[in-house]
Parts: structure tokens; sequence; C-alpha cells
């Protein structure tokens, strides 16, 4: 890949691709944007890339199904995947993402310097490969669904602690208007 690495970003948040896209052109990379797996997935179709950068967690199709998709496309499954996305379930996000195939699993937010310098060492890693590295890639459909769900699972369990939080803080200042009301 000393060529021009053709990039695919694919990111939920607009804000997060576009960061994406300047920290990788000015790495010289040429990058494609997608907001979801599925949209990937076109995009893909239409112009094959060289390497892969994914969220994990998107609505739509997200970053663990489009990983196993690409992985299970023989026209796709040799292009080098990344996800790049914050940890909610320790490392069960790691372990799943290495497990269907992703090359690393790098921790949002990183800094620039930082992201960069991992994705040189990862590219590094690809271009002194003759044949990727064979991977024990999860096949079994249950056995992903299981993993997949404990890591969804987490995440909401983290949704519902932040809007239970959310709703007692609510709760407090309604209940502080109220009594400032009464007083006046």
């Amino acid at each position: 890949m000393s060529k021009k690495i053709k990039t695919l970003v694919v990111d939920d948040r607009k804000a997060d691709r576009r960061l994406l896209r300047k920290m990788l052109e000015s790495e010289g990379h040429e990058v494609q944007e997608a907001a979801d797996g599925q949209e990937g997935i076109e995009m893909l179709r239409l112009h094959k890339s060289d390497l892969i950068i994914s969220d994990a967690l998107m609505p739509g199709m997200d970053g663990f199904r489009f990983l196993r998709n690409i992985k299970k496309d023989e026209d796709l499954k040799n292009i080098p995947f990344v996800i790049y996305s914050a940890v909610y379930t320790g490392s069960n996000d790691e372990k799943l993402a290495i497990a269907l195939g992703a090359r690393a699993f790098i921790e949002k937010p990183a800094l620039p310097d930082e992201f960069l310098e991992k994705l040189r060492i990862i590219i590094q890693q690809i271009e002194a490969e003759d044949q990727p590295a064979p991977v024990k890639l999860i096949e079994d459909e249950e056995e992903y669904l299981r993993n997949y769900s404990n890591i969804v699972a987490a995440r909401l369990e983290e949704k519902v602690e932040d809007l239970e939080k959310i709703n007692k803080r609510l709760q407090t200042e309604i209940t502080g208007r109220k009594n400032a009301s009464t007083w006046c």
C-alpha cells in the first residue's frame, strides 16, 4: 500500500467523519465516507478501497455487522478493516472486532498524532505481509449473536443509567422550581 491509500471511513457522526477525513488526507489518503455499514457496502461496490475504518455502534447497519458482512464477501474480505470506536463494554468490543476479522481496534477518542501513528503501524504490518494473516473468525451465527447481544445489552444499560440520572436531575429541578414559585 505504498501508493495513495484509498480509505473508506464509516461513521454515523458527520463531525467524526470530517475529522478522520482531514487527518487521513493529511497523510495522503484518498478518502470516501459512509454513514453506516449498508452505505459502506454500497460505496465499496462502486469504489473498492484499500482500507476501511469504521465506528462500531451506529444506527442502521453497525460496524460489527458491517465487518461480518465484509469478511463473508469473497470480493471484499481481504480489505483490511480497523474499528475506531469508543469502548463501551471494556475489552469485549475489541475481542469481538478481532474475532470478526478486524486488523485492529483503536479506541476513540485518540489524539490525531496517536491515531495516525497507530494507523501507520497497522499499514506497515499490512504492507509487510504477502497475504493476510489467517485469523480464526467467528463462523457460527449463534456465537456471533451471543457476543454481539452482550455488547449491545451493555451499551443499552449504560444509556438507561444515563437517562435515569438525567431524569432524577430534571425531577429535582422541577421540584425546586415549583417550590420557588409557591414563595412568590
